[in-house]
């Protein structure tokens, strides 16, 4: 099956060291990394090598294991950092920490951190007092609100391509999506998908006016990656056309899985990762004369190919008016408008 498995936490427990009295001093000795007031992260729990985007991850774990350390009665943390738990990978990066305090609101101030030559910007820790509408689940030893008041929480309060990414992988996660097994995928994904908008309906009126039934509606278990889930979400903000996910193509005995398409208009989308070129100079130049194979055919074969990459998800207003753009002149005629263009702009981030 191609379902994704979950990626625990690198860190543990055991990695924080509390810091009390003159020791709080000693942050500056050789073998720790200062987390934040009271405590710091052993060097010797630091992976190496450890790209820009892992030395991210690593902060965020520590960040919140520190943080769950600070409180004598153990929080139960949520959105960003109950995905980090989860093992679900989160859009924006380092995030910053959540949880729940039944009896206060408190922001703390987390300082940047510098682990293996990248910088890793400071972040606040958030605690409010709302509990989630199921009882919270432990993750070694960490409590956090589960996976589906997590999407559900995500799709209220956080930007829409956040929310919409989130629910995406919850879904797949829940639904154990097999591509190869479209027809069962979609009836787990539609159990776990009601789910999701009951406990939506749990936490009242205000949050099914925030747009949130409708990015949990929309959510599809089939996107394998972030970008492929936020590429959809921004297609669906552009087009009210049926979008295909995970488009099975066959050509010259190969078959070719589309991460989206727009089919009556012969249009494909694809997005180009970091994984999908490889891990060092021999994969990448292989992945790359595979994806010059693979493009050729699906243009034989009458679609034409539309690549999506990271740096255009920096900016998902310019992406969403490209898209536009290219997808009208391909096609030769207008879009209709798409079922989540008021959630997108409505939640998007200033850039």
């Amino acid at each position: 099956m191609s379902t994704s498995h979950p990626v625990r936490m690198h860190l543990s427990l055991d990695d924080i060291v509390p810091l009390t009295g003159r020791h709080e001093t000693s942050i500056a000795r050789a073998d720790l990394i200062r987390i934040r007031h009271g405590f710091g992260l052993r060097k010797s729990a630091i992976p190496t090598p450890l790209p820009a985007w892992g030395a991210r991850s690593i902060a965020t774990e520590a960040r919140i294991l520190a943080t769950g350390l600070a409180h004598r009665i153990a929080p139960v943390f949520a959105l960003e950092s109950a995905m980090v738990i989860h093992g679900i990978p989160a859009l924006s990066s380092p995030p910053e920490i959540r949880f729940h305090r039944p009896r206060s609101n408190r922001v703390v101030e987390l300082p940047q951190m510098s682990l293996a030559g990248t910088s890793v910007r400071a972040v606040r820790a958030w605690s409010y007092r709302r509990p989630p509408a199921h009882p919270p689940c432990a993750v070694a030893g960490i409590e956090a609100t589960g996976l589906i008041d997590t999407a559900v929480q995500m799709a209220v309060q956080r930007p829409f391509l956040d929310g919409f990414v989130t629910a995406c992988a919850i879904l797949r996660r829940l639904s154990r999506f097999d591509r190869f097994c479209v027809e069962q995928s979609r009836e787990r994904e539609a159990a776990v998908r009601r789910d999701l908008l009951e406990t939506l309906d749990a936490y009242g009126p205000v949050s099914r006016g925030t747009g949130a039934g409708l990015i949990l509606a929309h959510a599809d278990a089939a996107c394998e990656s972030i970008g492929e889930q936020a590429l959809l979400g921004v297609l669906l903000s552009l087009s009210g056309e049926k979008i295909r996910t995970q488009v099975e193509v066959h050509s010259h005995g190969r078959i070719y899985f589309l991460d989206a398409a727009l089919p009556e208009r012969g249009i494909a989308f694809e997005f180009d990762g970091v994984v999908k070129m490889g891990s060092d100079s021999e994969e990448f130049r292989r992945a790359q004369i595979a994806l010059m194979a693979r493009q050729r055919d699906l243009e034989d074969l009458g679609w034409t190919v539309i690549r999506v990459g990271w740096p255009d998800l920096k900016d998902p207003r310019a992406l969403r008016n490209r898209l536009q753009t290219r997808i009208e002149r391909a096609s030769g005629r207008p879009l209709q408008i798409g079922p989540l263009e008021r959630s997108f702009h409505a939640r998007l981030p200033v850039v």
